[in-house]
């Protein structure tokens, strides 16, 4: 349904309540449209626990699976430091632990390096490979192995560089805090199967035979690549450049940031379908007012019947926050904000909070002024928000 294109929201955290709704408006796409759910999904983290917990709700029968990159950015992180010697060659070998090649793809792969540049030497062809690894992930298919081999090949690595050091520093801390604690989370996950590729589910999509560097008689398969979240990773430096900076308003943010992926969609989808025209955008109003002239500009778009009720870029925080404080509004209403402070489970509410909430409310019995339910919930969800640097709490 989607085939690479991009929908955006703004969220505070990546926690179950601030991330469900973007599911279930995912779920209600697909319902709509009577297309069949999604399969296999890769995260970053929680790949056991609450994120898959979350999506499987939506989602019954899908498979979790997490991101080998942020794997093997784990292991980089519990090495003493990435700039020891040995440490680049030790990634190396640890992703080459982590993949599988397919013989057949690399050999044809190298057989067209040869003949594209006039190599006799296959250890020649196999140096200029190293140097353009784009060649290996374009044109060779890889796979991440069960886990039972996976785990064996894995501890080998490690094993093997337990006693490489510089100047009398190693490469793997030693003891429970070092490099065995990362090891050991990361086995856990490797047993699971969270990182080892789903059987049944082909991550591999055929975009027809190339010419290798435009030589005819060096036709090639190429593929492009499903597994892990890569394709989401790179769409951030994509992000970035919707915005003009750094210091850029919440309006403006909003309307580049939808501005920049229509324009994304909409290449993504020429692409998909074929089409060679580019046309302006226009805004939906004067679409209207074209198609009712007879002038068929867009001729593949579909207007929407009505409105899908979803939420995008900043839009999806303030409506967010808005049933948030809604509920914490009823909340407020059942009790004085007193007992609601008292009765939290909120473990960073300390002892400045509640010193500044009891000034607040014995300023305002000595005023005589008593502000509404809303304000105290307004106040309480400010001073959760911005904790011991806030001065609202002085404004009355």
């Amino acid at each position: 349904m989607n085939t690479g294109r991009s929908s955006h929201a703004f969220t505070e955290t990546d926690s179950d309540s601030h991330v469900q709704k973007l599911y279930a408006g995912l779920k209600a796409r697909y319902d709509s449209l009577q297309l069949p759910y999604p399969r296999l999904l890769y995260v970053d983290k929680n790949c056991c626990t609450s994120t898959k917990q979350m999506v499987t709700q939506a989602f019954p029968s899908l498979t979790v699976r997490l991101d080998v990159f942020h794997m093997l950015w784990r292991f980089s992180k519990a090495c003493v430091r990435t700039t020891h010697p040995g440490h680049a060659n030790f990634m190396r070998e640890l992703s080459q632990a982590f993949f599988k090649t397919n013989e057949n793809d690399l050999r044809m792969l190298l057989e067209a390096i040869m003949v594209s540049f006039g190599l006799d030497d296959p250890a020649e062809a196999a140096r200029r490979l190293r140097r353009s690894p784009s060649w290996l992930y374009r044109f060779v298919r890889r796979q991440i192995l069960q886990p039972e081999e996976l785990e064996e090949r894995v501890l080998a690595v490690v094993e093997s560089a337990r006693n490489i050091s510089w100047d009398g520093e190693l490469l793997l801390p030693p003891g429970p805090e070092g490099f065995d604690r990362c090891l050991a989370n990361q086995v856990y996950h490797i047993k699971r199967g969270c990182v080892s590729d789903p059987p049944g589910i082909s991550l591999y999509e055929e975009l027809g035979h190339v010419s290798f560097q435009g030589n005819k008689n060096c036709p090639l398969m190429a593929y492009r690549c499903y597994r892990g979240s890569s394709q989401l990773e790179g769409i951030h430096g994509l992000q970035a450049s919707f915005l003009s900076g750094t210091n850029v308003g919440s309006v403006a943010s909003q309307a580049l940031v939808i501005d920049g992926l229509t324009r994304y969609n909409r290449n993504v989808r020429r692409k998909r379908d074929g089409i060679t025209q580019v046309y302006p955008l226009l805004d939906n109003n004067l679409l209207i007012r074209l198609r009712a002239s007879g002038d068929n500009m867009y001729p593949h778009l579909v207007m929407n019947a009505s409105h899908t009720g979803e939420s995008f870029g900043l839009e999806y925080t303030l409506a967010l926050r808005k049933e948030m404080l809604e509920a914490e509004l009823e909340d407020i209403q059942r009790s004085s904000p007193a007992e609601t402070v008292a009765e939290s489970d909120d473990a960073e509410l300390g002892k400045y909070e509640a010193e500044a909430m009891a000034w607040s409310i014995d300023r305002q019995d000595g005023t005589g002024t008593q502000k509404p339910a809303a304000g105290s919930a307004r106040r309480i969800s400010k001073l959760k928000m911005f904790g011991a640097n806030s001065s609202f709490l002085q404004k009355t």
